[in-house]
């Protein structure tokens, strides 16, 4: 039992040496800009090669919605109902980070924009 339980503590010491991941933030948050829109863009990285540009315009793009809609980007129906609009593309930036993330042999270098449109 006690080489079963050996064993076990030295292969997850073993994978788990490879595995990072590291955020670094170019600026302090902007905090008069909300923070409703996240978007990234990454670069892969297999057997630790990785190759191409994480994009901040193409983060700023593809955002996706972090928080409730505010009323400014609702619609209302006469019956009542709600519309919420696709999100917009991030205009006020908040907050750029750089996201580095590694297990083992795979992993990926993202750019992180936290905005409002």
């Amino acid at each position: 039992m006690p080489f079963l339980k050996m064993s076990l503590v030295l292969s997850l010491t073993l994978l788990l040496a490879g595995c990072i991941n590291i955020s670094t933030r170019f600026q302090p948050d902007d905090l008069a800009v909300k923070a409703e829109l996240h978007g990234e863009d990454c670069v892969p990285i297999i057997f630790s090669l990785g190759a191409g540009t994480a994009d901040i315009e193409k983060a700023k793009i593809g955002a996706t919605r972090i928080q409730p809609p505010a009323q400014f980007h609702e619609q209302k129906r006469p019956t009542g109902q709600s519309i919420i609009r696709e999100p917009e593309n991030i205009t006020k930036v908040r907050r750029v980070e750089i996201t580095d993330i590694m297990i083992l042999f795979f992993g990926a270098k993202c750019v992180d924009v936290v905005g409002e449109p």
